[in-house]
């Protein structure tokens, strides 16, 4: 039994079928045990993905690639100076995805995909949790829900899995598309459609539209699990594929109830389209936006066969993925980390986290959301306003919408003297000693942003 191509690796003229490549300087016996697509990590016996955009050229990088022991290259431009075997293609991002759509075939592991503007990656990783008590179970790791990081995800495949829990990231048409043709799910999770990516798409419309496309690569019959509280999903044009809504209003057919809400924990109930319930779901989180999370992932869990008691083990079992509402101490100060990434939905999300977690004083330190196009200025001055609703008492706002955060703020009644603007990152940094000042013993601070602010920086400040 082929155990995988980490494991037991794939002959170099196989890998290259599996491309649609042509095969140059084959050395006989030579074995891929891996992809890659940067030779500064790049393990050994891994094949090097040559990728070209629009400001480098992995082309160029086929050398380096040899020195760090790679197993082949997969270029669109020869090497004529390097010995190391090279598998020539029009384009190696469509060999990866080939390459990936044509290796995940080899295994056939039930798979689930998850989209949606906000929660994909807590799903994902409830999804995994659940799961992972009765199946041997693959997911996506870090941000490898791209063109790119699905086939690297994919790669990672074994005859051990039973399962794959894939999320897949967007920011045009035609994205989502491409990734579920490479994976076809078998069940698929939206778990809403929210403000990302307006910049791009313009109307949450053509998001939807975009969100959608997961469905391209499902087979006729398969599941599609959708958030029915979101007014966009709720009219999905569904197809063929069997549509199932999850949710906390009642028109869902799996309904959470008698949610009940702790300092550290929510317990809810779940009522099944057979009239049944499954009583004493618990995680070990607070907010509305896990309940939907969860929710999806139980739903998930219980069209997988697994048992109620199952279920709740696998809730218990969650882990949050690094940066998102992760919790620590710090010199006598709460830290809450949430700087994964940012839109006007998990940003209020964040803020009502922060209202129900603090003992002490609130205070936020709040960067740019991106990809909101022309409402970014209104958007951003909303997530001012929520931040006073939610009762911070002390504001940094950072970035190029910092000034759109204060005025929110301010409008809502937050004192002129406890809000504080920089231009950027850089700048809270270099002020940072005296932005310390304002802050005390027992406060709690959220650090929300979106990913390009790159505020875990000011994170290891504290």
């Amino acid at each position: 039994m082929f155990g995988g191509i980490n494991k037991d690796g794939i002959r170099i003229e196989e890998f290259a079928e599996m491309c649609k490549g042509k095969l140059f300087n084959a050395k006989k016996g030579v074995k891929v045990f891996g992809i890659s697509t940067d030779t500064r990590s790049i393990q050994k016996g891994e094949a090097f993905f040559a990728i070209k955009g629009e400001n480098f050229d992995g082309n160029k990088f086929v050398e380096e690639a040899r020195k760090h022991n790679a197993s082949c290259a997969v270029v669109s431009c020869l090497d004529n100076n390097s010995s190391l075997p090279q598998i020539l293609v029009e384009d190696s991002v469509e060999a990866m995805c080939r390459f990936a759509k044509k290796y995940k075939s080899l295994f056939r592991p039930i798979t689930v995909a998850i989209t949606g503007s906000v929660g994909k990656t807590t799903t994902k990783q409830y999804t995994h949790a659940i799961l992972s008590t009765l199946y041997p179970t693959l997911k996506t790791e870090g941000n490898l829900n791209s063109e790119i990081g699905l086939p690297i995800t994919l790669s990672h495949l074994t005859s051990e899995h039973k399962a794959a829990v894939i999320e897949m990231g967007m920011s045009n048409l035609g994205e989502i598309r491409k990734l579920s043709e490479i994976a076809e799910p078998d069940i698929s999770i939206i778990t809403n459609i929210g403000c990302s990516h307006l910049e791009y798409l313009h109307t949450r419309e053509n998001i939807l539209k975009a969100k959608m496309e997961i469905i391209d690569g499902m087979k006729d019959g398969s599941i599609l699990l959708l958030n029915g509280d979101n007014e966009y999903l709720r009219e999905a044009d569904c197809k063929k594929i069997c549509r199932l809504f999850y949710g906390i209003n009642d028109n869902n057919d799996y309904v959470a109830t008698n949610i009940r809400m702790g300092n550290d924990e929510t317990l809810y109930d779940l009522k099944t389209p057979d009239d049944g319930t499954i009583k004493d779901l618990r995680i070990k989180s607070y907010g509305y936006d896990n309940i939907y999370d969860s929710l999806a992932a139980v739903v998930c869990g219980i069209l997988f066969g697994l048992s109620d008691e199952d279920l709740r083990r696998g809730l218990l079992e969650f882990q949050p993925a690094k940066m998102r509402k992760n919790i620590r101490q710090s010199n006598g100060v709460t830290v809450i980390e949430d700087y994964y990434n940012a839109c006007p939905e998990s940003m209020k999300s964040a803020l009502e986290f922060l209202n129900h977690k603090s003992i002490g004083r609130k205070t936020a330190i709040l960067g740019d959301m991106k990809e909101l196009g022309k409402d970014s200025p209104l958007l951003h001055s909303g997530i001012g306003k929520a931040a006073v609703d939610n009762g911070v008492e002390l504001l940094f706002a950072i970035g190029d919408y910092a000034e759109d955060i204060k005025k929110g703020a301010e409008e809502e009644g937050i004192d002129d003297s406890s809000v504080f603007t920089f231009k950027s990152t850089d700048e809270f940094i270099d002020n940072y000693p005296k932005a310390k000042e304002y802050m005390k013993q027992g406060d709690c601070v959220l650090i929300k942003a979106s990913r390009s602010m790159h505020f875990e920086r000011i994170s290891e400040l504290m």
